[in-house]
């Protein structure tokens, strides 16, 4: 999904760091800009190891304006925002892959994007497919309670068998990968999206294969792969790997910059902030699946915040699900008295310096109105940003 949740309405105003001089304007004296989409604040989990009717060997997530994509390996489900993923969904859209005659042969759906046709034209569901065809495909659907299939078109044969994910960038540009030691290669492909607009299948051409690097330039080892997503802005990628048997070398979640295609942050087991816990192997056999950006900071989506998406399945007897949730921004409020957990917004950091502290490169630091008289030394890009009126960090 390449926007932002129509519903959001930020209350915070913005200052650049080169020009603080004392206080941070309120809200209505600058514009407010878009978020950053440096996730990588973890927020909390939900679902939490629950079983809703979608979560049997789910593989994907997306999403358009109103509704969760929910991928299962031979389903689709299409869920209202307003609906508690922890409940029964059989009341919601979905249809499994026997039912469409296009992929006759084929028996497995992977991580999807929702993307909307230029020009302001209707949404499409974008998945990969396997099957017993020795070529994967992507197919085409309505994003509409219907889902009906427009067709598929084939990948290329470099891609070798596997398509565990695909992903839209804002140029329309789709963009895929194999397995196996091959999986730090993206293929990217362009769309005939005219086609796809005229209600055919559209033709795919290959462009390229990107090399995904990690921070010094050097191929990033990455094997296993379950899902990719582009930030809006297309700024940021975010790539999902590993596997239920064992843990493998820098598995769980990676972001890169897509100027350079160099890694600018990892997810850790048990490591915050960015926080990613999955237990590969023994009693869980837990892995990684797919992943959506969808900002519903300010949206009313039951035990969901944040604008990362993650999904985590359990391979258990039954399976399970986990759903962690991810955000750009640590709080502060000086008035707060309980125990602060790392800028959350219901256990934000104390002082200003606390959250400058713990902040990445490209984080907000959301402000509570007030003063904060403390000396600060900002070395990393970050936004200060007001909430509720203003803001003075220093001498009164």
């Amino acid at each position: 999904m390449r926007r932002t949740h129509e519903c959001r309405r930020p209350g915070y105003g913005v200052v650049l760091i080169g020009a603080l001089a004392g206080a941070v304007p309120a809200h209505g004296q600058c514009q407010t800009t878009e978020p950053t989409y440096s996730s990588f604040l973890y927020l909390a989990t939900w679902p939490d190891n629950d079983s809703p009717g979608w979560h049997s060997e789910v593989q994907g997530l997306a999403h358009d304006d109103d509704h969760w994509y929910i991928i299962q390996t031979d389903t689709i489900w299409r869920i209202p925002v307003q609906h508690d993923l922890s409940h029964d969904a059989s009341a919601f859209p979905h249809r499994y892959i026997s039912s469409y005659t296009q992929l006759a042969g084929y028996n497995h759906f992977g991580d999807a994007d929702c993307y909307r046709l230029p020009g302001g034209g209707p949404r499409v569901l974008v998945v990969p497919v396997e099957g017993t065809p020795p070529q994967p495909v992507i197919a085409f659907f309505r994003a509409d309670d219907g889902l009906a299939c427009y067709g598929k078109a084939d990948l290329s044969v470099g891609q070798g068998r596997n398509a565990a994910w695909a992903a839209v960038d804002p140029q329309g540009l789709l963009y895929s990968s194999p397995d196996g030691a091959s999986a730090n290669q993206l293929f990217v492909y362009r769309v005939n999206w005219v086609e796809l607009a005229s209600g055919q299948p559209p033709s795919l051409t290959y462009v390229q294969t990107i090399t995904l690097l990690d921070e010094s330039g050097q191929p990033l080892p990455l094997e296993q792969t379950q899902g990719g997503e582009f930030a809006p802005a297309g700024n940021v990628f975010y790539f999902a790997t590993g596997f239920y048997d064992r843990h493998y070398q820098n598995d769980g979640i990676n972001a890169f910059d897509t100027t350079t295609w160099k890694r600018i942050r990892r997810a850790a087991q048990e490591v915050m902030p960015f926080l990613y816990h999955f237990d590969a192997g023994g009693v869980s056999f837990e892995e990684p699946e797919g992943l959506t950006v969808w900002d519903l900071t300010d949206c009313y989506a039951p035990g969901v915040g944040g604008e990362l998406h993650a999904l985590v399945l359990n391979n258990g007897v039954p399976d399970t699900v986990r759903l962690l949730h991810y955000a750009d921004s640590m709080c502060v409020d000086r008035t707060f008295t309980g125990q602060s957990d790392w800028g959350k917004p219901h256990a934000p950091f104390k002082t200003v310096g606390e959250a400058n502290a713990a902040a990445w490169d490209g984080a907000r630091i959301k402000i509570k109105a007030g003063s904060y008289p403390e000396t600060l030394v900002f070395s990393k890009r970050l936004q200060l940003l007001s909430n509720e009126g203003m803001v003075r960090i220093g001498a009164p």
